[in-house]
């Protein structure tokens, strides 16, 4: 998986955590795409998300966990720590961006912090 796909696979399964898609999700998916690869092809970065929502959309609940750690894995050896920062920084807007935080995007957050080491900061701004 590419670094651009890893990041995908993960925003997507944060954005199919709640059930829904929403269109703030896919607007702050799209702004973490364009800051952590800003010469990034819009329409493959496009196929990869719908690529990653198939994909998902076929698992079970633990097949998914297993997936983000998957996900999460390959995401440790694709970006480097600058990377990481702004992935962080940028999944916590992902997460509030529909204006409701559900349970299982804190669990998939938790998941993210312990497994990078890093703080995703979900308090309300």
């Amino acid at each position: 998986m590419s670094p651009l796909e890893s990041v995908t696979h993960l925003c997507a399964l944060i954005q199919m955590a709640d059930g829904r898609v929403e269109y703030e999700e896919k607007q702050s998916w799209s702004n973490l795409i364009e800051k952590l690869f800003p010469d990034f092809l819009e329409d493959r970065a496009d196929n990869f998300l719908t690529d990653a929502f198939k994909i998902i959309n076929d698992k079970q609940d633990f097949e998914r966990d297993n997936y983000t750690l998957a996900v999460i894995e390959r995401i440790k050896v694709v970006l480097d720590g600058d990377q990481l920062k702004i992935l962080t920084d940028e999944i916590s807007e992902l997460i509030k961006s529909d204006g409701i935080i559900m349970t299982k995007e804190i669990e998939i957050a938790k998941v993210i912090e312990r497994e990078l080491d890093l703080k995703i900061n979900l308090d309300e701004d």
